[in-house]
């Protein structure tokens, strides 16, 4: 896993087990499942779970129908399964691969009794933990004249005089940067809003993966 929504757990648990369970949603018994794929430790001794989420939920299916001369659309109601995959840091970390895995924070709670919640990430403390760093794109907002809102893409930004003042905001909500640490450089792009992705390395594993997220990103959750 190189990309995910981050979020965080509210309680604290040791190890996520395989679960499957079900629950009940008009009339209709629907089931939860976690499948787990992996549990590795890092050096540092932090353990780490990938697994595969899934979620059966109703849906309302329209079907048009050829009848005579017309066409006719009816509706009806049909179990559709969503999935996801996953990581976690037990009692830390939370990483789904879009928001649409964001399902599991509930099936977790059933599961193991702690719940989970989407964070925040204020840019501007990240930037600023990465003074030398090179930022390919800038999302900003909340501007009160000119240009009020927008997206920059291109190199050095923080360079082009043109636009430093969009760069240093402080109102961002999309971070694009070119980073070194400890000789190793990494492409990544962070939103406001919690979704995060590394480029490259390309060789990178969930397990450096949420490191990085544990070590740079965790201090600036909100």
């Amino acid at each position: 896993m190189k990309a995910g929504v981050l979020g965080r757990f509210d309680g604290s648990f040791s190890r996520l087990e395989p679960y499957r369970g079900s629950r009940r949603v008009d009339d209709q018994e629907l089931t939860d499942q976690i499948d787990v794929t992996g549990v590795a430790r890092t050096p540092d001794g932090v353990d780490i779970t990938e697994g595969i989420a899934a979620r059966e939920e109703l849906a309302t299916v329209e079907a048009a129908a050829i009848e005579f001369d017309a066409i006719s659309f009816d509706s009806e109601s049909d179990i559709v399964t969503r999935h996801t995959d996953f990581a976690v840091i037990p009692g830390e970390l939370v990483v789904v691969e879009s928001s649409d895995g964001l399902f599991l924070y509930d099936v977790l709670e059933r599961a193991i009794g702690v719940s989970a919640e989407r964070v925040s990430v204020p840019l501007d403390g990240v930037q600023s933990a990465f003074p030398n760093a090179s930022i390919w794109k800038v999302g900003f907002y909340g501007r009160d004249e000119g240009a009020e809102n927008g997206v920059l893409h291109g190199q050095d930004l923080q360079d082009d005089p043109a636009f430093a003042e969009y760069v240093s905001s402080g109102s961002l909500n999309q971070l694009g940067m070119h980073v070194t640490i400890d000789d190793e450089t990494y492409n990544l792009y962070l939103s406001e809003s919690g979704y995060f992705e590394i480029y490259e390395p390309r060789d990178l594993d969930t397990k450096e993966f949420l490191k990085f997220v544990r070590t740079h990103l965790q201090p600036h959750f909100s």
